[in-house]
């Protein structure tokens, strides 16, 4: 009786059965074997470590690369393997959509506050 009521809550968008779990993690397990694959058919060795190592750094960016790489593998504008001066020209082009970060101080003017902070006035 138990085991019908769960089903039925799975199937109205209650919790999802430990089925239903176990699909997804194996889905998203081969999506992540496939994206490797076709990663190290496009990268060379030494490219290839490099995303790796940009990953541990900024991961949202190495992802996006990646995907980019995925693209224009899978629609057949790779003619070559990419090495590791190649991959850095993707990353510099890639980064002019990114907003640079800046800091602006503006200070607060009170009433006794002179423009110019000159002591001669007082003398």
């Amino acid at each position: 009786m138990e085991a019908q009521a769960q089903e039925a809550m799975a199937g109205m968008g209650g919790m999802p059965s430990a089925e239903q779990l176990q699909q997804q993690q194996a889905q998203m397990q081969e999506m992540q074997e496939q994206r490797t694959a076709i990663l190290e058919q496009v990268l060379e060795p030494e490219a290839r470590s490099r995303l790796n190592r940009i990953k541990l750094v900024r991961e949202e960016k190495a992802i996006s690369l990646e995907n980019q790489i995925i693209s224009m593998a899978t629609s057949g504008k790779i003619k070559q393997k990419i090495n590791e001066e190649l991959l850095i020209k993707m990353l510099e082009g890639g980064g002019q959509g990114e907003k640079k970060t800046s800091v602006k101080f503006q200070r607060r003017n009170y009433f006794d506050d002179d423009d110019d902070d000159n002591d001669d006035d007082l003398l």
